[in-house]
């Protein structure tokens, strides 16, 4: 039944169009949050009769969650006062999460009072995405600067954080020695007559404005401090104790951006520590997941809490039965659950200080610690189903490769405009896919690209010889260019073959070919840091000649002139978020926290999208600007670099060369782009 729900409401929506006219269309582009994928536009029609209708587009499409509601609201981020219109979540809601839908909006709704259409995962209070109307019924275009409280344009929408754009300090209070902290703003405003930081507790309720560019935090108390800013003309107006968004100012009034903002934890430093209250789920924030804990391969699953607090030694993840007696306790961020027996389990989080006092069995509500504990909410909690047990898993062989008739070696002219197609073959009759593949790599083995494929060409592929291996696996495979192949591996099983086929380039008939006009051939291929080839990319000689790769990421510039320097550059523009997903920010995280650097040079150019040679917080800043929709780019340039392939610490955006008499093959380049540390992004 709930299935007819969205094709009822749009038959609905659809009738009443028929039926009367439509006097105004407001519409408004989705943009995601940092966390939280949509796409598509929202469309608010209202008819002769006053009443009004919500449309998503045909294109519309968004992550699945728990619960994902929708609102009309005043703030492109916060929904007090806002108007409830549907939840498109599995509980009560209509499960719709992709395609066109129609909403009814309840009736007496002025359609000039609400700007924004908010998108929030209710359960986890947290944004999911929004979108700005175009313009008013009236005709007048909408003010959609955020948390304007009045019609000067002196104030400014800003970010409020710390020296490099910190958006977390730690510090400890009590112990009679400064904690200085400078304030800062994306405007450059200095606090005083225009500009104020503001101090709430994690509520957002005020607890008081301050009025200087530092804080110091010595004596402040054991409780976390959030500060936002507010730029402001006139008289500031505001209550303490009331929620951030109620500030206003005779003039105007613009409270930061209240997705971004400086917190100041206190640690523990000889007081009694503050246990905090947290929710728990896992990533992306999913509240159920189904494996096969019998089948040998890991069930790895990542444990998180709404506060980001690390597992160790002031937080722990509490493992129950479907009727919360406790089983285990973990200090750990990942677990695997594979062997963990065929009853589900139910995962709550406590944060705590001192010694942690439990025992197996014991209601998890009855869990202690010397000095405090605090246990997750009760009502949002991960549960693991052990029931996903399909049939058996596919078993990684030991394979032996070849070519045509059994041959270990190919012979390769590779720059003679000629096919070197070399046919691939396994003992065990593998073909490639999900389970098998063809890795390529350099001599000593560093790899160049997986190849899932029955025949590859090795013409302009470069004068380095190759070596060709097989790839038996499950899962999916971890591999980076250049990384050695020794050291794959994958979330299944992974079996490397026992040989490999050596490739020989540069086997090539004499060239008997008369002198010409003094001009050679270049050749090369274009690929991302994952390996994959790059098409469509413009390639440059001497900033002057331009040709395109084809759709494997292969150029070739002829008529180059002999016996001169030169030099190859590479670029391609794109959409700012292709490639970057909430994975990127958790990694580029965890990087800065050093919880897991980056292994890869490729990584830290891709992490450092303001190019200010190193990765920190303002990376991510600028990041979560872009997905949050409020910038359109990471920089002024292009959303691209490309880099030679032999690349170290030290960047070098071109090959340069010096040209002979011959051809030349094995200009590559290395395409990166900015904020996909995971390798993904493609040129189309």
């Amino acid at each position: 039944m709930k299935s007819l729900i969205p094709i009822l409401l749009i038959i609905i929506g659809f009738s009443s169009v028929q039926a009367q006219g439509v006097n105004c269309t407001r519409t408004a582009s989705l943009v995601r949050s940092q966390a939280y994928d949509i796409k598509g536009r929202a469309t608010l029609n209202v008819f002769d009769d006053q009443s009004m209708v919500l449309r998503l587009s045909e294109d519309f499409e968004t992550d699945r969650g728990p619960d994902v509601q929708i609102f009309l609201a005043t703030d492109s981020i916060d929904i007090t006062n806002s108007v409830f219109l549907e939840d498109l979540g599995a509980g009560d809601g209509v499960n719709h999460f992709s395609g066109a839908l129609s909403i009814n909006v309840p009736p007496g709704v002025d359609p000039n009072q609400y700007d924004y259409v908010v998108f929030r995962c209710f359960q986890f209070a947290q944004h999911w995405a929004h979108g700005a109307f175009d313009i008013k019924c009236s005709g007048e275009p909408t003010d959609t600067t955020g948390n304007m409280m009045g019609g000067s344009e002196e104030c400014m929408a800003s970010i409020a954080a710390t020296t490099a754009w910190d958006t977390l300090r730690t510090v400890c209070a009590v112990d009679g020695e400064d904690d200085i902290i400078p304030l800062l703003n994306t405007i450059n405003v200095p606090a005083g007559e225009n500009y104020a930081y503001v101090f709430t507790d994690e509520q957002r309720h005020i607890r008081f404005i301050h009025l200087d560019d530092e804080y110091n935090f010595e004596g402040s108390g054991g409780q976390t401090d959030y500060i936002y800013g507010v730029s402001y003309s006139g008289e500031l107006d505001f209550e303490v104790g009331e929620d951030l968004l109620t500030i206003t100012a005779s003039e105007c009034a613009i409270v930061s951006d209240t997705s971004i903002f400086l917190r100041v934890e206190k640690e523990d430093c000889g007081v009694t520590s503050q246990c905090v209250n947290t929710a728990t789920a896992t990533t992306a924030w999913v509240t159920e997941r189904r494996i096969c804990p019998t089948d040998g391969f890991p069930d790895r699953i990542p444990l998180v809490n709404n506060m980001f607090i690390p597992a160790g030694e002031n937080y722990a993840y509490v493992l129950t039965d479907t009727i919360n007696s406790i089983r285990r306790v973990v200090f750990t961020d990942t677990l695997d659950f594979e062997g963990s027996g065929n009853f589900a389990e139910r995962v709550y989080g406590v944060s705590f200080f001192g010694e942690l006092d439990w025992s197996v069995g014991q209601l998890v509500t009855e869990i202690s610690a010397s000095e405090c504990a605090q246990l997750s909410s009760l009502d949002l909690f991960l549960t693991v189903y052990k029931d996903s047990c399909t049939g058996p898993p596919f078993e990684c062989v030991e394979t032996m490769v070849s070519g045509p008739g059994g041959i270990t070696s190919f012979d390769v002219c590779e720059s003679d405009d000629q096919p070197d197609v070399l046919n691939l073959f396994n003992d065990r009759n593998q073909l490639p896919g999900d389970n098998w593949a063809y890795l390529i790599t350099e001599t000593d083995n560093r790899i160049k690209f997986i190849e899932r494929v029955e025949s590859y060409d090795f013409e302009n592929s470069g004068s380095n010889d190759f070596r060709v291996w097989g790839l038996s696996y499950s899962g999916i495979l971890n591999a980076e260019v250049a990384d050695n192949a020794a050291d794959i591996t994958s979330t299944g099983c992974l079996q490397l073959s026992d040989n490999f086929i050596e490739i020989n380039k540069g086997v090539c008939a004499p060239d008997t070919t008369p002198a010409g006009d003094g001009t050679i051939t270049v050749t090369g291929r274009i690929r991302n840091i994952s390996g994959d080839p790059l098409p469509n990319v413009t390639i440059t000689l001497d900033g002057e000649r331009s040709v395109t790769s084809d759709d494997r990421g292969r150029y070739a510039i002829a008529n180059v002139e002999s016996d001169e320097s030169h030099s190859i550059t590479a670029s391609f523009d794109g959409p700012a978020l292709t490639g970057v997903t909430s994975t990127d920010i958790v990694q580029i995280q965890r990087h800065i926290l050093g919880l897991r650097r980056f292994e890869s040079a490729f990584q830290m150019l891709a992490a450092d999208v303001n190019e200010d040679d190193r990765v920190s917080a303002t990376d991510l800043v600028l990041m979560r600007r872009v997905l949050l929709g409020f910038e359109t780019s990471f920089r002024t340039g292009g959303t691209w670099i490309f880099v030679h392939d032999t690349m170290d610490d030290n960047p070098d955006a071109s090959i340069q060369f010096e040209a002979g008499a011959s051809n030349i093959s094995g200009m590559d380049l290395i395409g990166v782009k900015y904020g996909d540390v995971t390798g993904e992004a493609v040129t189309e």
